[in-house]
């Protein structure tokens, strides 16, 4: 009987819908690293352009690359919760497909990881490209929790102005016991926020990646629309969307498992949430009556009637 492979050390989950302009150039600037122990699994949420080709081409001639198409689209959530789930990797880093790595970035987090037993995220600053490549001028990093209680991470993790370092390099046992799966708008508050409770972030500076800024959002409707639309496999009618991650905080303090003081603790944190979303938890509550309209009328089965909201505009339809 012959051996079995072996694992990678690391598995880099890439989940992908519709990226043929820039997905190439991401393929590239993975395979260029300078740490080669890892395997690249791309989620492919059933696109509809060049994706699959230059994907499946790449997947032929790479062994370390597994292409899995999906048959139709399943929303984004669910496209990555697959890529993670098929990744067999001791961490795994999470990827986009439109994005750039520095060649040291999978050996600088790894390392990282590997010496410090008490992190379960290795996160690397990020820097923002447009669509041509060309520096926007703009970054963004991460608070380092090392060293700190549970209860100070989570408060850290959660009050964070960003949450990019879902991004970076996680253990992978770790990973699995978060909602990494949930299909809910800004869920990664929510993801980070239990990888607190479970290890240290440690913030890596000598490497990062670029973010490339390839969608303009009009508004803020736009900006819920885009991410509305993509999580689920079916059309969703948002009401108050904002409003969920307050409350799942809330209810992950309270279902955490820890003892009574530390669940207080959370607690206080969590509803403190409230305040620090109170923009966007008041846009909801305003845009609530036209969002009703367009919930009651679309499940009433009269979408010719919806106004002109962009939370729910209707696709073209496709000849027939």
């Amino acid at each position: 009987m012959g051996n079995s492979p072996a694992l990678p050390k690391v598995s880099v989950a890439m989940a992908v819908y519709n990226e043929e302009r820039y997905i190439e150039q991401s393929i590239r600037s993975i395979m260029a690293q300078d740490f080669q122990d890892f395997e690249l699994i791309i989620c492919d949420n059933a696109s509809t352009d060049r994706t699959s080709a230059i994907a499946s081409a790449y997947a032929a001639r790479e062994s370390r690359i597994t292409y899995i198409r999906h048959p139709r689209n399943l929303g984004s959530g669910k496209n990555f919760s697959s890529a993670i789930q098929a990744a067999r990797g001791e961490y795994i880093a999470l990827a986009g497909g439109h994005d750039l790595w520095d060649a040291n970035y999978l050996s600088s987090l790894a390392n990282t990881l590997d010496n410090r037993p008490n992190a379960v995220t290795a996160y690397a600053p990020n820097v923002w490209i447009g669509q041509d490549g060309e520096p926007l001028g703009m970054h963004a990093g991460f608070t380092d929790t090392s060293g700190y209680s549970e209860t100070t991470r989570f408060t850290l993790a959660v009050w964070s102005t960003n949450h990019y370092c879902i991004a970076g390099m996680h253990r992978a046992a770790a990973l699995r016991q978060t909602s990494y799966d949930l299909p809910q708008l800004e869920a990664e508050t929510l993801v980070v926020g239990e990888l607190a409770l479970l290890g240290e972030c440690v913030v890596v500076p000598h490497t990062s990646w670029q973010c490339r800024l390839v969608r303009d959002d009009s508004g803020f409707d736009d900006h819920i629309n885009r991410y509305y639309q993509s999580l689920f496999e079916e059309r969703r009618y948002p009401l108050l969307p904002n409003w969920r991650i307050p409350v799942a905080l809330v209810r992950f303090a309270l279902r955490c498992g820890r003892p009574w003081p530390i669940r207080l603790t959370l607690l206080s944190t969590a509803v403190c949430t409230f305040g620090l979303f109170r923009h966007e938890l008041v846009w909801d509550i305003k845009q609530f009556p036209r969002r009703w309209r367009v919930w009651w009328q679309a499940h009433r089965g009269s979408p010719s009637r919806l106004p002109d909201y962009a939370v729910v505009r209707q696709p073209a339809k496709t000849p027939s």
